[in-house]
């Protein structure tokens, strides 16, 4: 029981994390800075099934691409879909908040990252609240 109460706070508090992170990139420019990417190494497929369309395309490419800020170096790593081996991008665009450089997402025209942070954000939350909600319920029962 104690543990569910934990599981329900820890899934509530990532949601609220995520989202943090999506209303800072969203709606507040100059928290963020941009800079670029290059590219480290890239693994493509062929023919790759992808589990969440259920179907197979004709190409993806893992890309891994690394940024500096400061002195550090950060790794990104971005899928391309439909792209082959010599169509990767050597070079893309990253967006990072200023004082957490390793949060960033790759600021590319098919991105959606940024839209991910949203949706893990409100999943993540809502899992919490229903894990939560079933500990209330068995504890009146």
């Amino acid at each position: 029981m104690i543990f569910l109460i934990f599981l329900g706070i820890v899934f509530i508090l990532i949601g609220c994390s995520a989202l943090t992170i999506y209303i800072i990139f969203e709606k507040f420019p100059q928290f963020t800075e941009k800079t670029g990417a290059t590219l480290r190494e890239r693994k493509h497929k062929k023919d790759a099934f992808i589990w969440l369309l259920g179907e197979h395309i004709d190409h993806r490419v893992k890309a891994v691409y690394t940024y500096k800020v400061g002195e550090k170096y950060y790794v990104k790593r971005h899928t391309y879909f439909f792209y082959t081996f010599n169509q990767t991008p050597k070079s893309i665009p990253i967006v990072y908040i200023k004082n957490f450089p390793r949060i960033s997402y790759a600021n590319t025209f098919d991105s959606t990252t940024v839209l991910k942070y949203f949706i893990a954000g409100v999943l993540n939350i809502f899992w919490g609240i229903l894990v939560l909600g079933i500990v209330i319920l068995a504890a009146f029962i």
